[in-house]
C-alpha cells in the first residue's frame, strides 16, 4: 500500500507500534488492521492484528505482541525491587 493512501485517510490513525519504539518505521491502525511503512519509503505492508491495539490494548498485547508485555513486566518487576532493596 502507498503511503499517502493512509497518510490522508481519516480512517487510519497513526501508532507507534513495535518497530516505531525504535523509530525506524511509521504505523498506522484501522480497527485491526496494521500498515508499518519504513522511514523515507513510501510503500509499506499491511498486515491484520488478531486483536485492535486502540479498542482492547491489553488483548493486543497479549495475542499480537506477548514479547512487549513480557518486557514491560521484566522492567516492571525490576523497578520495583530495585526500590525495596533501597529501603533496607
Amino acid at each position: 500500500m502507498h503511503r499517502s493512501e493512509v497518510k490522508n485517510s481519516e480512517e487510519w490513525n497513526r501508532s507507534i507500534g513495535k518497530k516505531g519504539l525504535s523509530l525506524t518505521c511509521d504505523h498506522y491502525r484501522k480497527g485491526r488492521k496494521h500498515a508499518v511503512f519504513p522511514k523515507n519509503e513510501d510503500w509499506g505492508k499491511i498486515h491484520e492484528d488478531r486483536e485492535a491495539a486502540h479498542i482492547k490494548p491489553l488483548g493486543h498485547l497479549l495475542k499480537d505482541a506477548p514479547e512487549v508485555l513480557a518486557t514491560g513486566a521484566l522492567i516492571a518487576g525490576s523497578i520495583i525491587s530495585l526500590k525495596f532493596r533501597k529501603k533496607k
